[in-house]
């Protein structure tokens, strides 16, 4: 079955958006050739080629996994103004998750020769971690997500256009 592999689900993805490999190649920054290649399991999409995926609203989980939605969704809306907000963190909080994103971060800025303040990794594991949640409800997907947020939080330090509670990170 086509989707019992990456290729097959990165196809599934353009076909469902209605895209012949031509157009859909430009789309993904890929070469006509590199696409057909991927598609056919000939070749391994990089990390930014499964961002440019994730952009057009795939689930990198899904594609990794095969496992859970296609489609990156809305999360599920909760009235959290009727819960205590004890009761919220421990109904909500993947305090392991949120940990790995901790440290995944902090490898990197550490691997980049960078220095992030704690209030400023706390708030950026935060956002990181609510883009995850919102995305899947799959534990496996959570954790393939973690290494893309890496990569694309990599490429934005790289280029100097990540920002951290509306302040540009740069290097010391």
């Amino acid at each position: 079955m086509a989707h019992e592999t990456i290729a097959g689900r990165l196809r599934a993805i353009r076909e469902e958006l209605d895209h012949s490999q031509v157009e859909f190649a430009g789309m993904v920054g890929l070469s006509l050739s590199a696409l057909k290649r991927i598609e056919i399991g000939h070749n391994v999409p990089s990390g930014e080629t499964l961002l440019k995926y994730a952009e057009l609203g795939a689930n990198p989980g899904w594609i990794l996994t095969g496992e859970g939605r296609m489609w990156r969704g809305e999360a599920d809306e909760v009235d959290a103004s009727a819960m205590p907000n004890a009761r919220l963190f421990e109904l909500f909080m993947d305090q392991k998750l949120f940990g790995r994103i901790v440290e995944a971060i902090d490898r990197l800025f550490k691997a980049e020769n960078m220095r992030l303040l704690p209030v400023q990794l706390g708030e950026l594991s935060a956002e990181k971690y609510a883009e995850i949640i919102a995305a899947t409800d799959d534990p496996e997907e959570r954790l393939a997500m973690i290494k893309l947020t890496i990569i694309q939080l990599r490429k934005e330090l790289r280029a100097g256009s990540l920002h951290v509670a509306g302040r540009p990170v740069r290097h010391e």
